[in-house]
């Protein structure tokens, strides 16, 4: 048998066949699934994401270890080169927790988004932009709770510029605050018949700047036309949704 590998650098060993580093499952016997996978410079793969398991394998000294069962949780686990669990941790409201995006400051720090459906929320931090109602939500934690707060969106993504300043992305129906000066003030509008009830306004994306801290709003503005706008995921979300965003510390154990 011959291989026709074409030019390649002969400096360098010649792998035909890449090696499996480590292939695993994680999760418990309900539904997980993942959302965002980040490396960190150690090497370790975080992972955040959505479950209905009650069952995960969650460390000891977990932020928040035990849940209310029959509802969607977020979790947040990282894991070693070797596939080993480092930490396993919920991540939900008293309500359907989704998790959406995720990434990591230069600390190390794991910064999370997503919203809550229905009545509860993510407690909000002393200080933070928005501390109460909103469906959005926004917190770092780990083995304390760097921050956490809420705003009137459904997050889709979130990055962080190398002065720290947090960006937060994805939908909203229009209950958006922002600011002056901004590139587009106030939602498209329009209506679509496709929404859950039918008839409800078209979402719009919008896009938002914050402090390091979580504690000040710098801009937010909205991106959309009269018919629906959407930043990924690209599902429905229904307006009654709540959301929220998280930064969690390089371990999580406790707020």
């Amino acid at each position: 048998m011959t291989f026709d590998v074409g030019a390649y650098d002969r400096s360098r060993p010649l792998v035909i066949d890449p090696v499996l580093v480590y292939s695993t499952y994680f999760g418990g016997s309900g539904a997980d699934d993942a959302s965002a996978v980040l490396l960190d410079a150690s090497g370790n793969t975080i992972l955040v994401g959505s479950t209905t398991s009650t069952d995960l394998p969650v460390t000891a000294g977990a932020y928040q270890k035990s849940v209310k069962p029959s509802i969607t949780l977020g979790y947040v686990a990282k894991l070693d080169a070797k596939s080993n669990v480092l930490f396993a941790s919920y991540f939900a409201a008293a309500s359907d927790t989704t998790l959406a995006g995720a990434a990591l400051d230069a600390a190390g720090n794991i910064l999370i988004d997503g919203f809550t459906v229905g009545n509860g929320t993510i407690a909000a931090t002393s200080g933070a932009y928005q501390t109460a109602g909103g469906p959005g939500f926004l917190s770092s934690a780990g083995d304390k709770l760097l921050f956490a707060s809420t705003f009137n969106a459904y997050p889709a993504a979130i990055a962080q510029d190398p002065a720290g300043n947090l960006y937060v992305t994805g939908n909203t129906f229009g209950n958006l605050q922002t600011t002056p000066g901004v590139l587009q003030s106030a939602a498209g509008g329009g209506t679509c018949s496709d929404t859950p009830s039918g008839g409800e306004v078209c979402s719009d994306v919008f896009v938002l700047k914050l402090s390091a801290d979580a504690n000040k709003l710098l801009y937010a503005t909205y991106l959309g036309a009269s018919s629906r706008t959407r930043a990924a995921p690209s599902q429905s979300i229904p307006p009654a949704m709540r959301t929220s965003r998280a930064t969690l510390s390089p371990r999580s154990s406790r707020w």
